[in-house]
């Protein structure tokens, strides 16, 4: 009998061993083919719905995202609330500036990153470090706080990321002065193309209190036009750096 139980727990053991391999060996594999499927992306494009579960009703924004170097343009279309019609919202990032347009209050709010930060000599940003599948750097920053599995869904392959929130924000070194509403990040990407399908954020629930879905994505080139956006002429303009940088240090 001893020697049975003996053999029982070796066979664990070794068992046990042989599926921690194979976990390791799934990470390491999608770690390696995702950094070398965008090693040498500079500009991706994109259609996305974000959608949003508030109280029993589900809002959902459209969106199209631009990316290319150091500039970002997302373009979206937000309800409003008790009124059937929807804002149309610009967002662009350029020469480390966001500014924020909305059509029907005509205003943009700008805020300037260089002034946020309190370190002149901050590390200049690589070109490629908005493609955030492209920067290496990130990946292996994180890679050991994610858990990588491969999954089905409606006879297709995919690998499976959670990520912890707060583990992955301190990993990040992003300054936080109050508890993550959301604990988990789920992120569905196609084991065949390395597309992202879905992402997933969790609270305190079982059901994700924001997804995405990710309807088209490309990795062709972006015209410069793309970001040289005409606003009118008679848009108001609000800076609103040194709020935004008030409640960062609160």
């Amino acid at each position: 009998m001893k020697r049975k139980i003996f053999i029982v727990s070796l066979l664990s053991v070794v068992i046990c061993n042989f599926l921690f391999a194979q976990d390791i060996d799934v990470k390491e594999a999608f770690f390696q083919k995702f950094a070398s499927r965008y090693a040498d992306v500079s500009a991706v494009s994109a259609t996305l719905e974000i959608n949003m579960s508030i109280a029993d009703s589900v809002i959902k924004i459209p969106m199209s995202m631009w990316i290319k170097d150091n500039r970002i343009r997302l373009d979206a279309s937000i309800p409003t609330v008790g009124k059937n019609e929807y804002a149309q919202q610009i967002i662009l990032l350029n020469n480390n500036i966001i500014s924020v347009y909305n059509n029907l209050k005509n205003t943009i709010m700008t805020v300037d990153l260089d002034r946020l930060s309190n370190n002149s000599k901050k590390k200049p940003m690589n070109k490629k470090s908005l493609i955030l599948t492209a920067d290496t750097e990130l990946l292996n920053k994180i890679k050991e706080n994610v858990d990588v599995k491969e999954t089905m869904k409606n006879d297709k392959k995919f690998y499976l990321l959670t990520m912890d929130f707060d583990t992955i924000i301190n990993n990040l070194n992003i300054k936080k002065n109050k508890p993550m509403f959301f604990k988990k990040l789920v992120y569905r990407v196609d084991y065949e193309t390395l597309i992202p399908v879905t992402l997933e954020l969790y609270g305190d629930t079982d059901t994700p209190g924001i997804w995405i879905n990710f309807i088209e994505i490309k990795t062709e080139d972006v015209s410069d036009s793309v970001f040289d956006i005409k606003f009118p002429d008679d848009v108001k303009k609000i800076d609103i750096t040194d709020s935004i940088k008030g409640i960062l240090t609160q």
